[in-house]
């Protein structure tokens, strides 16, 4: 008698663990519902000023930081492309050799000539786009 009380009492508690743990996991379910957006949309959209001046300003040191390391790049491409000698085109080699004369003529600082302009282009572009698509 006393074994089949005992039975009973943890089977009873073992209904109420488990009426315990579906009650937590309609909860759960019930939250993450909750949090989801509608099917095809993309969420809420937060348009406080905050996050648009973050977006903004993330935006911006990230496009001016792309250009400023690839100026040297483009500083070597500008040059190939205002040549118009076929016997010239660009090759690795060529390009590299291109760097390497404009160091020892003009210094490492003219690898970077004529960039301010393309930041200036580039800064407010990259903060427009990269805020925009945030949003």
């Amino acid at each position: 008698m006393m074994i089949g009380m005992q039975e009973q009492e943890r089977r009873d508690e073992e209904e109420r663990e488990h009426g315990r743990r579906m009650a937590l996991e309609a909860k759960l379910r019930r939250r993450v519902t909750e949090a989801m957006p509608p099917t095809g949309s993309v969420g809420p959209i937060d348009t406080s000023y905050s996050k648009t001046s973050t977006l903004f300003t993330a935006g911006a040191l990230s496009g001016g930081a792309s250009k400023l390391l690839t100026a040297p790049i483009d500083r070597v491409k500008i040059i190939y492309q205002v040549n118009s000698d076929p016997k010239h085109a660009f090759t690795m080699r060529r390009g590299l050799a291109t760097a390497r004369h404009i160091i020892v003529d003009a210094g490492v600082i003219a690898l970077w000539r004529g960039n301010s302009a393309a930041i200036a282009r580039d800064v407010p572009y990259a903060s427009i786009v990269f805020s925009s698509y945030a949003m």
